[in-house]
């Protein structure tokens, strides 16, 4: 409810101080008039589009790793390094959060600089963040039990820098991405086209992460004991080498040179392959 009723209120601020941008202002070209497709039709049409389907499969399993974590960062903070679930719950907020939104905006700023420059920034900006990120989380999952500094009488550990550059980096995906999904479709698709991505982005992130380190969890009790949430964690985050790898493909492609395809939706009709 707190959070709720300001965001109503900014809701009619913007409805009502805020004017939609002209259609099509920014795209440079004339593109061809909306077809008029029906969701299904679109959702075809865009899951034959090859770079974007390769590109909401890496966003995909990227969220995957990432709310596996989140959900389960505070239970990793009591169980590992002996904290309260109160203190726990308000480091994983505040560490976490204020680094991925420092890095957020950081990285969006990066984004426009250097891929107005060259065009494959936006995907080795991507590619640098889940490394450094990944880097960042492995330390931070293996760091031994030891305090920092103390705050109000509560000792915040070492770790929390590792987390906190963790989440610096790992966040630099989202604004290269989506710039980068906006072209690879038509302007008529990218409403759908971001909605899709969103979907399999839940799907997979909300859905399957945490479960994920549930289940590996309990598995890994009868070797690791205590720590087999760590290790858990530990998993599922190097499981980010899968979205990297798929990013990897996507910029050997070259398809971030490419315009945005225009595809009709028709049976039988083939990939639409990436441009070299």
């Amino acid at each position: 409810m707190l959070i709720a009723i300001p965001l109503l209120f900014l809701s009619l601020v913007f409805g009502f101080l805020v004017r939609e941008p002209q259609r099509g202002r920014w795209d440079g070209v004339a593109d061809q008039p909306d077809p008029g497709e029906t969701l299904r039709q679109a959702a075809m049409t865009l899951l034959r589009n090859r770079p974007y389907l390769i590109l909401m499969s890496a966003s995909a399993l990227t969220t995957f790793s990432a709310y596996a974590f989140a959900m389960w960062n505070t239970s990793f903070l009591v169980r590992s390094h002996a904290l309260s679930l109160q203190h726990a719950g308000i480091l994983a907020g505040v560490v976490s959060g204020a680094s991925m939104a420092f890095g957020g905006v950081f990285s969006g700023w990066l984004t426009d600089r250097l891929s107005s420059v060259n065009r494959a920034w936006l995907l080795r900006i991507p590619l640098l963040g889940h490394l450094l990120g990944l880097a960042g989380m492995v330390l931070y999952l293996l760091w031994p039990q030891a305090t920092w500094l103390t705050v109000a009488g509560l000792p915040v550990p070492t770790a929390m820098l590792w987390a906190a550059l963790s989440g610096f980096f790992s966040i630099w995906w989202v604004a290269a991405s989506f710039n980068l999904l906006t072209q690879l479709v038509s302007p008529w698709q990218r409403a759908t086209a971001i909605a899709l991505q969103t979907v399999f982005s839940t799907l997979l992130g909300i859905g399957l992460g945490p479960l994920a380190v549930g289940l590996l969890s309990d598995a890994l009790g009868g070797a690791f004991g205590n720590d087999s949430l760590r290790y858990a964690i530990l998993f599922i985050s190097v499981f980010l080498l899968v979205p990297m790898g798929l990013l990897l493909t996507l910029y050997h492609s070259g398809a971030y040179h490419a315009p945005a395809p225009v595809l009709r939706p028709s049976a039988g009709a083939p990939l639409v392959a990436c441009s070299d």
